[in-house]
Parts: structure tokens; C-alpha cells; sequence
């Protein structure tokens, strides 16, 4: 049986990687590394965007329930001195007193 020993006989895809190769290869990864990193930055970024406009949203709603529970607090004070001012009328028209 014969061996190769020749690289010379190998085809493309099975010869050794040369100094060019490997510099090439390198400056892939670190430009394939700069990307990962400008990607996490910019979702960083993104994230708290969203994360500040959630809060804001969420206290102008909070804002709003605390209005609209003042403003039934008020509605339901001002339905019973009404009816606390009717109840004292028909008493007056009736003659009872309290």
C-alpha cells in the first residue's frame, strides 16, 4: 500500500491552512466578535428604552386610578349629604325629628 506524504497530492479541501489562512481566519472571528458585541450593546440600549417607557406608562396609569378613585371618593360624599339633606326634609315634612 502506498501512503501520501505530499501535501501536494491533497485536494483543496485537505490541505493544511498556511499563515494567510489562519490571519484571515482570525480577523473573521475578531470582526465576528465586534459584531456580538455592538448586537448586545445595541439590545442593552433597547432594553432599557422599553424598560423607561413601561415605567412611565405605568405611572401615568397609576396616576389616573389614583384620580379616578379621588374623584368616586368625592361623587359618593356628595350622593350622601344629598341624601342626608332629603332624609332631613322628610322628616321636617313628616314631623319626626332625630
Amino acid at each position: 500500500m502506498k501512503k501520501k506524504a505530499s501535501s501536494a497530492r491533497r485536494s483543496r479541501s485537505q490541505q493544511w491552512a498556511t499563515k494567510k489562512d489562519m490571519k484571515g481566519l482570525e480577523r473573521n472571528i475578531v470582526d465576528l466578535t465586534n459584531e456580538i458585541q455592538r448586537s448586545g450593546e445595541e439590545t442593552r440600549k433597547y432594553f432599557e428604552e422599553t424598560k423607561r417607557h413601561f415605567d412611565v406608562k405605568t405611572e401615568q396609569l397609576r396616576h389616573d386610578y389614583l384620580g379616578a378613585h379621588k374623584d368616586e371618593v368625592e361623587v359618593l360624599k356628595d350622593a350622601r349629604k344629598d341624601h342626608e339633606r332629603r332624609i332631613v326634609r322628610l322628616e321636617k315634612m313628616n314631623f319626626v325629628y332625630s
